[in-house]
């Protein structure tokens, strides 16, 4: 009877920290996930796109690193596709 007194107080008390941090706008595991697969799917169609334009994409460069040259690569590539497009 205890355990069961124990399971209930502690999904009251997860139910009122995940509201809390809702109204503080903290993200959610399943917020997360769903940004997640969608950055994914948006890649995929930018990657599709590209292939298809027979513009090859750059190298992904190691997180952290090469933020200006990725950036530059990206600009570059977005006006190659202008231009041919």
């Amino acid at each position: 009877m205890a355990g069961g007194t124990w399971d209930k107080l502690e999904q009251v008390f997860e139910n009122r920290v995940a509201r809390a941090l809702g109204r503080l706008g903290v993200y959610s595991a399943a917020d997360v996930k769903r940004l997640t697969d969608r950055v994914d799917a948006l890649s995929e169609a930018v990657n599709a796109l590209l292939k298809a334009q027979g513009i090859k994409r750059p190298p992904r460069s190691p997180v952290g690193r090469g933020g200006k040259r990725a950036a530059k690569a990206a600009s570059t590539a977005a006006k190659a596709a202008r231009k041919t497009g």
